[in-house]
């Protein structure tokens, strides 16, 4: 493909990439002064936005590479925090894409306890960019993310949270985890839960489920 008017092009809108990967983006940059590409803030600092300039002006996992008129973007280590909206940014034009972390899951963490009367909660141990959607059932019950202030599910990380507890949150729980839309994958993982009522050891089952839907 030849580029004759002055322009930035990248090759695609939309960027999926594995966590603790490589990857590279290239932006081409022709007929005008390429200036920065443009970063998402980091997790932890939502105030700063970091900008490549230069190879000397990147820093830690994030670099850049010049070979002719191409400014590409090097991320090393991929995070879920580097997920976000990127620019490649010319004298004249920019241009942006998405970078999707792909989603990964070490199941539901393990061994887990819950108590009478206490507060409780099922952790996941999941990450991914854009965030999935948890949705939990108990006896094959679809839970709502908010139950009479009693059961509820943590938006940022999925664990379903109880308050009080007793012997009526025994039972087997399923979550099922909803990331993007345009593959379909499913695994299982089941763990036991260990639940002290009145005195006495309940142990019931969780089943995990991960999927593409």
């Amino acid at each position: 493909m030849l580029f004759t008017e002055a322009d930035v092009h990248l090759p695609f809108s939309t960027r999926t990439a594995q966590q603790k990967r490589t990857i590279k983006v290239r932006c081409r940059v022709t007929e005008e002064d390429f200036v920065s590409w443009e970063m998402p803030s980091r997790v932890g600092d939502p105030a700063q936005w970091l900008n490549v300039t230069s190879p000397k002006s990147a820093t830690g996992r994030v670099r850049l590479q010049i070979e002719d008129n191409k400014y590409n973007l090097v991320i090393e280590d991929v995070s879920v925090g580097d997920g976000g909206v990127y620019t490649c940014k010319g004298s004249n034009h920019s241009r942006n894409f998405t970078l999707e972390v792909d989603f990964v899951s070490h199941g539901v963490k393990s061994p887990q306890i819950l108590r009478s009367g206490e507060n409780g909660s099922i952790e996941l141990d999941i990450s991914a960019f854009p965030k999935p959607k948890y949705f939990w059932s108990l006896n094959g019950i679809k839970l709502p993310s908010f139950l009479n202030g009693r059961r509820f599910i943590d938006p940022n990380t999925g664990s379903l949270i109880l308050t009080n507890v007793s012997g009526i949150d025994a039972g087997n729980y399923t979550c099922t985890v909803r990331w993007k839309s345009d593959t379909a994958h499913e695994t299982e993982d089941t763990v036991e839960i260990e639940v002290f009522v009145a005195g006495k050891l309940t142990v019931y089952k969780l089943e995990y489920i991960r999927k593409y839907v």
